[in-house]
């Protein structure tokens, strides 16, 4: 494969790879009305039953303004509810109702099926090498694991058409 040239620098070859990818995983959430951001607090949950708004904005790294309307549109929903925190009752305990449990299962099959269909073309150890790459640049730029740039951003057509925004996940 060819190295990117002095008109195709690597960095802008990510860009365009991640603007790519990040496109297609919201696509493929988009028959679930679930944007990629949700998709992170369910999963969030998923591991944390009963974790409090603020130690999901901690862990996902998300300003708590923003994880206030992210919680409260999954409420509306029905996919979560806040219980009284057992230990704190400034807190609440946020849980998955039973929706919230099945459609996390759905976006998993969902998200598992895109990144098949993404890596088809890839030998195990091409895949094991991109996989070390892309942890390496993620060190390199120092972005926490398990959380993703967009969360912070505003949450302005969650759960609507991916089409209507701008592309990036």
């Amino acid at each position: 494969m060819n190295r990117p040239t002095e008109n195709q620098l690597g960095g802008f070859l990510v860009a365009s790879v991640g603007y790519a990818t990040a496109s297609g995983f919201r696509l493929a959430l988009a028959p679930l009305r679930l944007h990629p951001r949700e998709f992170a607090v369910l999963r969030a949950l998923g591991s944390d039953d009963g974790a409090s708004q603020q130690d999901l904005s901690r862990s996902l790294h998300v300003p708590g303004s923003r994880m206030v309307a992210l919680i409260d549109a999954l409420a509306q929903r029905g996919l979560l509810r806040r219980d009284p925190h057992p230990t704190d009752r400034r807190k609440h305990a946020l849980r998955l109702t039973e929706d919230g449990h099945a459609l996390l299962t759905q976006a998993h099959a969902a998200a598992r099926g895109y990144d098949t269909a993404l890596f088809a073309t890839f030998a195990a150890a091409e895949r094991a090498e991109l996989d070390r790459l892309l942890l390496k640049l993620t060190a390199t730029l120092e972005l926490p694991l398990g959380t993703h740039p967009e969360m912070s951003a505003p949450t302005e057509g969650s759960g609507a058409d991916p089409e209507a925004e701008d592309g990036s996940a």
